[in-house]
């Protein structure tokens, strides 16, 4: 870990990050599932997205690395999205029904996680 990326997570007191073209993500512990926090800055940051675990994290940063296509996430949070199955949800318009999705991702995620 550089010191720039050290540096961010004890500001943040985030648990692991990474600098991607020049941009830093955080690894963000919450009381029930974990924040990955794009692009910090002194006031929050520029994108949050939610996880059920540091592991899918780490497995969707390195498939980030290789393709520029962040997956495994259940809430987009900056935009209010939520995965349900393999479609995705303005989290406001639930109940969510298959018709409704705004899309639909490559990845399917557990229902029972969020």
């Amino acid at each position: 870990m550089n010191d720039k990326i050290k540096a961010w997570c004890e500001h943040t007191d985030s648990q692991k990050g990474w600098e991607i073209d020049g941009v830093i993500y955080l690894a963000h512990k919450l009381m029930f599932h974990w924040a990955l926090l794009i692009d910090p800055d002194p006031f929050g940051y520029s994108d949050r997205y939610c996880f059920a675990s540091l592991e899918l994290i780490e497995k969707a940063i390195e498939e980030f690395k290789r393709d520029g296509v962040l997956r495994y996430w259940h809430k987009y949070h900056t935009k209010n999205h939520i995965v349900r199955g393999n479609l995705v949800f303005n989290q406001a318009d639930f109940p969510y029904k298959p018709e409704d999705a705004l899309y639909s991702v490559d990845f399917e995620i557990d229902k029972s996680l969020n």
